[in-house]
């Protein structure tokens, strides 16, 4: 039992001002309580859920291999991979990589959901007549974007050179559609998605 005199270190005042009031007492305990287990809940499906081993872990979530024959005796291989840093787990990165003959000689970051755009997720990743493409997704409450980006193959590097966008209205049921084609096409490495979200 507590005395009168027992000081209560605690990090943030979770009981009321009042002890003798046992009914707001027990309630904010219980409140309490049931934060504290899903706290715990989460951390826990969180933990479950991540691979184990070194302090950067990575997971393949699609890979295409590149087929045509302007590849020659090369094999180019796209790869989206997640990357989980155990130091901020919560904030995992995702990556599609260029692997030539199983070497990784170009790398372009995606956003990461929520945090940098809302919603972002890639739909598919296809190849295409002179590369390959990234369709992705994100936005949320007033609008919604599909957008796809195609890039091109010259000269053993991929190039972005082309994006389709798609805007969605909710409110309104509209859609609009624009493609833009970019004047000086863009190494896949020095591309940020970031910059390439919405139409200008």
């Amino acid at each position: 039992m507590l005395s009168s005199k027992t000081k209560l270190d605690l990090p943030f005042d979770i009981l009321p001002h009042n002890l003798n009031n046992r009914a707001s007492c027990v309630h904010t305990l219980v409140y309490v309580s049931l934060n504290c287990m899903r706290m715990i809940a989460t951390i826990m499906l969180l933990i479950m859920g991540m691979p184990h081993g070194n302090a950067q872990d990575s997971r393949t979530e699609s890979e295409l291999l590149l087929k045509d024959k302007r590849y020659g005796t090369h094999h180019y291989k796209v790869l989206r991979q997640r990357y989980y840093d155990s130091s901020q787990y919560l904030h995992t990165i995702q990556k599609v990589n260029i692997r030539m003959d199983g070497k990784v000689i170009a790398a372009l970051r995606l956003p990461v959901a929520d945090f940098e755009a809302k919603n972002f997720g890639v739909s598919k990743i296809e190849e295409t007549i002179d590369g390959f493409l990234i369709a992705a997704h994100w936005g949320g409450g007033n609008y919604f974007y599909d957008n796809t980006y195609y890039f091109v193959y010259k000269d053993g590097q991929f190039y972005l050179r082309d994006i389709n966008y798609i805007l969605y209205i909710p409110d309104s049921e509209k859609k609009e559609s624009y493609h833009k084609k970019l004047q000086q096409p863009v190494a896949l490495s020095k591309v940020d998605i970031l910059h390439y979200l919405e139409k200008e």
